[in-house]
């Protein structure tokens, strides 16, 4: 069975290499974006299985690849997106953008890991 796949997309590089060190300990493949840019072309060469996104990111906002993937660029993908702002606030604006999950900072890699492996189940 190939092994599913996540993108991560965080301006912090120490928490994007946690967040794919955690996932990678569980086998799953991990690609690392900074913005909104590479997220977007790494979306559109490589087929993922669950993107987990940053809300807050210079540029183009955490909610804007979210509607981006959500709407099929170039297909869907399914999001949890990361925050530390409000929960009411992000969380609901995260699932008008698109995301399936929110998880709010601070958090630890167990908590993503359910979060990732319950959004594969459903996908």
């Amino acid at each position: 069975m190939p092994k599913r796949s996540v993108l991560i997309v965080d301006d912090d590089e120490s928490i994007g290499r946690l967040l794919s060190s955690a996932l990678r300990t569980l086998g799953f493949r991990c690609d690392y974006a900074r913005d909104a840019s590479e997220a977007l072309t790494m979306a559109q060469s490589s087929k993922y299985d669950v993107a987990v996104v940053d809300l807050h990111l210079p540029g183009p906002s955490g909610l804007e690849i979210s509607r981006r993937l959500a709407a099929g660029a170039p297909e869907k993908i399914p999001q949890v997106v990361i925050s530390t702002g409000d929960e009411s606030l992000s969380a609901d604006a995260a699932r008008e953008a698109g995301a399936k999950a929110t998880i709010f900072k601070p958090f630890t890699p167990e908590e993503l890991v359910e979060v990732v492996n319950g959004l594969m189940r459903v996908a």
